[in-house]
């Protein structure tokens, strides 16, 4: 945004109704999300929890698929103890968040109507000026939504192409197109991200991040060998 100050240098990670029931219905799903526990559905956002447990992933969430994004991407906010919040998008009708990705989680996720993640709840919880990772779906409906929104109310949002995904592929393209195309708003990959977040191997984190990073490369390659090409429009 032009003449806004620097953001801070706080960081959130927002997932965005990752839900099983719609798993089937988004494009390469399981490459951003989670490995399938065996039936197919999909879908997620972030926003703020508001029942805090304990996030204690079970022996058998990681599967031959591993360490897909989205996990890869909690698993290191974790060790930097970045706040993460998550939406479910009227989980009545759409079900809950992923079981595999919600065992992950800090907290339960907030149920909502709007499509954009900033709710009261939300935006109450995000110091001025917060550097925010979007991650989930739709990615030209909620992902969008919520860029904007955030970008809007002072917020640099960064959306990680390679953990955000739609219905229709060509959805994608166009969607990541436009939000390149907006000011105050950075598109990159997840792997781009956390090392931003780091800024120096002297860091005390950077063995953690080397070992995820490490970790994830075969899965990571995957993701991004699926990722829409961009759009010649």
């Amino acid at each position: 945004m032009a003449g806004a100050a620097a953001p801070t240098e706080m960081r959130f990670r927002d997932v965005c109704d990752m839900q099983e029931k719609v798993r089937s219905a988004i494009y390469e799903f399981d490459s951003m999300c989670v490995p399938p526990p065996s039936a197919p559905h999909c879908a997620p956002r972030a926003a703020r929890s508001s029942t805090p447990r304990q996030a204690s992933p079970p022996a058998n969430s990681l599967t031959p698929r591993s360490v897909t994004t989205t996990t890869k991407l909690l698993s290191f906010a974790a060790a930097l103890s970045i706040p993460i919040h998550a939406t479910t998008q009227t989980a009545a009708k759409l079900g809950p968040t992923v079981p595999a990705l919600a065992a992950l989680l800090p907290a339960t996720p907030l149920d909502k109507t709007k499509f954009s993640m900033l709710v009261p709840q939300l935006a109450a919880a995000l110091p001025p000026r917060s550097r925010v990772a979007l991650v989930g779906i739709e990615s030209h409906i909620c992902i969008t939504q919520t860029a904007l929104d955030l970008r809007d109310a002072g917020h640099l949002p960064y959306v990680l192409a390679d953990a955000v995904s739609s219905c229709n592929r060509g959805e994608v393209v166009v969607a990541l197109d436009r939000l390149r195309a907006e000011p105050g708003i950075v598109v990159t990959t997840s792997e781009s991200w956390m090392y931003e977040c780091l800024g120096d191997a002297s860091h005390p984190a950077f063995k953690t991040l080397f070992g995820v990073v490490k970790g994830a490369v075969a899965d990571t390659k995957k993701v991004l060998q699926s990722l829409p090409p961009p759009s010649k429009m």
